[in-house]
Parts: C-alpha cells; structure tokens; sequence
C-alpha cells in the first residue's frame, strides 16, 4: 500500500498541469500554505460502511454512464497509457500502466473546466473532459480505483463569455450539488469503507474545497476514511503559520509522508 500510495502521488504531481483548462475555486484564502510531501500510511482504521453515511441512491449516478471513469465499467481509465521511456544510456522501453481492480485504495477526482458546450453548464455527457481525465488521471487508475462522476460543470463558454441574462450564482452551484450528489451515492454504495484520495483540479478542486469544508470536515466517519485530498490549481486558507483554520476546522494541511487525512494544495 505504501508504495501505492507513493506512485500516486508522484503521478499526480506530474500529470496535473496536462489538462491546461481554467477554472475558478471556492476558497480565496488570504494566507495559504501547501505542502509538497505526500502522506502515506500502511495501516488505516477505516469506519464500516453504514457508519460513513446513510443508504443513499443518487438519481443521476446510479447510472454507471454519468460517470467518466468507473473501476466496473470499460471507459477513459482503460484506454491505452504506455509510455516509451528513454534511458539515460540512449536505450528505450515501454511501461505500461494497467488498471487495478483490486488496488488497495479508492479515488474521487474532479476534472477541471473543460466542456465545450456553448451553454453556461455543460450537460451530463463528457466530451472534451473525456480528454482531460484521461491525461490528468487515467494512468493513476494502477494504483487506486478511479471514481471520476460526469458533472454539470461550468463551462469555458460560461467562464470567460457568459450568456446574457444567466444567473450566474445559480449556474455555479450545480457543480457542487452534482459533485456532492456523486460522492454520497459513492460513499453509499461503491466505499465500502476503503480509504480514498480526493483528486481535484481547478473548477474541480473548487467544487472538492467546498465538500470537504461543509460535508467531509464536519464528519469524523467520512474524515476517517480520507487518505489525503490533492487539491491542485487551488488553495486553502489557514492561519499563518498554522496547519488547520479558517477553511477547515479539523482536516490540516500535509506536512510529512507518513500523515494522513490531510490536505495538499498548491497552484501555479
């Protein structure tokens, strides 16, 4: 599980900045401090599954096609992600990266904006976030089981030349319900009381500050299967000098490899 865990983060680290897409975060912290260490653990005591969250059915996730990666279903995180890999003698070789059924821990990511749909949100059909997923998380799908939900997010058309008229407040809280919708049909049904990385980027990290602050912190069942939440493209405000505060009143920000239930976040 430990070295998982370091592959994924070390992943992680090098595939976030692929999907080139803009977006917008829920948190504008005027301290903000990330850590570059990521936290690993090689025994976590997870909460059994009803204590995580109620029976919950999602109307749109129960359908496995509103999600862009599944580890039941044949999508993006199965598509071919071998590399040729030049050695430092001039000598070249494939890796191959092969989807892992049985990894030992879960992910939840969401994608950054990336619709191209001319509306203000994009519908529940991935097009171009079909891409994004792919280069920012598809390879990371060996080392965890990837849960990546389709989300009505805000689209680049809506971000930089909104329609006229469009209340944008409301536009911008559809993102976070389907996100949060997706995670509690997760949590419900699929957890299991596995340990999970949140992943984000961008909009998506956005979307995944906001759940972790008003539904994963105030909950010690859901915060004991948090692993770590990898915020990218975004921030979180703390105190300065301080781990914990402001944004989240229990969740800190990583300071070691060994650390869990913590959270990593930076942007460029």
């Amino acid at each position: 599980m430990r070295r998982s865990i370091i592959a994924l983060v070390s992943l992680i680290s090098l595939t976030a900045c692929g999907g080139g897409s803009s977006g917008t975060t829920s948190e504008t912290p005027s301290t903000a401090v990330g850590s570059s260490e990521a936290p690993v653990e090689t025994t976590t005591t997870l909460a059994t599954p009803t204590s995580i969250v109620a029976p919950y059915t999602s109307e749109i996730y129960s359908d496995p096609t509103h999600w862009t990666c599944r580890p039941d279903m044949t999508d993006t995180c199965d598509d071919d992600t071998s590399v040729t890999m030049i050695n430092a003698d001039g000598t070249t070789e494939v890796a191959t990266f092969t989807p892992d059924p049985d990894a030992p821990v879960d992910c939840f990511y969401a994608y950054p904006t990336a619709s191209e749909d001319s509306t203000m949100n994009s519908d529940l059909i991935a097009g171009r976030e079909k891409e994004v997923v792919y280069q920012q998380v598809a390879r990371l799908s060996s080392v965890c089981r990837m849960f990546a939900p389709t989300y009505r997010s805000v689209t680049l058309a809506g971000l930089f030349n909104p329609p006229a008229g469009v209340d944008r407040a409301s536009a911008w809280m559809i993102p976070f319900e389907d996100i949060k919708d997706a995670w509690n049909h997760y949590l419900a049904n699929d957890n299991q009381g596995r340990g999970v990385i949140l992943l984000g980027h961008s909009q998506g990290t956005g979307q995944l500050i906001r759940l972790l602050k008003e539904v994963i912190d105030p909950s010690e069942a859901q915060r004991s299967v948090l692993i770590s939440a990898i915020m990218l493209g975004g921030a979180v405000a703390v105190p300065e000098g301080e781990d914990i505060g402001v944004a989240m009143q229990n969740i800190p920000l990583c300071r070691s490899n060994e650390q869990t239930g913590c959270i990593i976040t930076y942007a460029s």
